[in-house]
């Protein structure tokens, strides 16, 4: 079931935007708008027919600069929102050196939160990092796990990951990878 997202009458196009069902099968949709300063959630419980304001300006303060990603994950009754801001080129989390992007987070039966990421600092430092997070720690607390780093793991335009859990409970990753020379 696919259905055209419109998160409100004025035409603006989200920076940043995630989608999450609950187990209840009600679906949010989190977006950025306009200057991706600030978070706001509309909710379907038709499977996307129609939509309704939720939430706006979720966060605790707007941001300084653009939003630059923005994941979501339910675990144990908890919604997880990770977003990155810009500022003065660098960004607030999930480290003070990362420049994280395709981020992608599952909620674990355990209450806990995977986060697969692909990462910068400088041109050669990039790489693909994962960190099992607390949602009531700030994720850049969590020890991270560098999967693969700058001589695998390409730059910006060519990079891409997903994470998914089956079925069965088992966590999988999809990264792509440098060509090999």
């Amino acid at each position: 079931n696919t259905s055209t997202l419109s998160p409100g009458s004025s035409g603006i196009t989200e920076a940043e935007h995630a989608l999450l069902q609950l187990p209840s099968g009600r679906v949010l949709y989190f977006f950025t708008a306009r200057k991706a300063l600030q978070v706001h959630v509309r909710y379907s419980d038709d499977n996307g027919t129609t939509w309704a304001s939720y939430a706006t300006a979720v966060l605790s303060r707007a941001a300084a600069g653009p939003l630059e990603a923005l994941a979501v994950a339910y675990a144990r009754g908890t919604v997880v929102l990770f977003t990155t801001e810009a500022s003065a080129g660098a960004t607030a989390s999930p480290g003070p050196q990362e420049r994280p992007s395709h981020v992608n987070l599952v909620g674990l039966l355990s209450g806990q939160v995977a986060m697969l990421y692909w990462w910068m600092n400088t041109a050669g430092t990039e790489a693909y990092s994962f960190r099992l997070l607390d949602p009531a720690t700030p994720g850049y607390l969590a020890a991270k796990t560098d999967l693969y780093t700058a001589t695998t793991a390409p730059a910006f335009a060519e990079s891409g990951c997903a994470m998914w859990d089956d079925e069965d409970g088992t966590l999988y990753a999809l990264l792509e990878l440098k060509a090999a020379a």
